[in-house]
């Protein structure tokens, strides 16, 4: 039995960050429909959701603190934690 796993039978949620570090705004852009965005602080306190459904998403960044935050990307093909720095 011949039992590898074809890349073309795994949906992988694949999002881009960018910048990152920003200043003001991140955008993130994915390879599927993005469901939801959830921000945290380096604490793990929420400060921000966003529920785009659509594949870009802009996170304004003008009213948060500079430092280190974590964004879990939810779309249709699964979901996504990356690290945003905010200088």
């Amino acid at each position: 039995h011949n039992n590898t796993l074809s890349i073309n039978q795994v949906d992988i949620a694949d999002f881009k960050v960018f910048p990152n570090p920003s200043n003001n705004d991140w955008n993130i852009s994915g390879n599927s429909e993005i469901s939801k965005v959830s921000v945290f602080d380096i604490l793990g306190k929420e400060v921000m959701t966003l529920t785009p459904n659509r594949n870009q998403v802009r996170i304004n960044a003008s009213n948060l603190r500079t430092g280190i935050y974590f964004a879990k990307i939810e779309g249709l093909k699964g979901n996504k934690t990356v690290k945003l720095v905010r200088q």
